[in-house]
């Protein structure tokens, strides 16, 4: 991760659950060893009790279904960048 090693560490990172090689916990655990202010939002097509399982993980902020819209994502930056604010 270079970003965070040069001072610029990113805001948010949104990756997929299910992926080759390598799976959505994993990112977030290696983003949030980087940088733990760092949001991790985790895309998936679970349907609702598994979604609420991931969404208990420690290093995952925010699980949003697929495919994600935009006033998903809106909703889900607006709770977690401004937490009390009115959405």
């Amino acid at each position: 991760m270079a970003a965070p090693a040069q001072g610029d560490p990113f805001h948010v990172v949104m990756t997929d659950l299910s992926m080759p090689r390598v799976n959505g916990e994993q990112v977030a655990a290696a983003v949030k060893a980087a940088c733990p202010a760092t949001i991790v939002i985790v895309l998936t097509g679970l349907d609702e009790p598994l979604r609420s399982e991931v969404g208990s993980r420690r290093n995952v902020d925010w699980v949003m279904s697929k495919p994600p819209t935009l006033e998903g994502i809106h909703l889900a930056l607006s709770q977690l960048l401004h937490p009390g604010a009115p959405s």
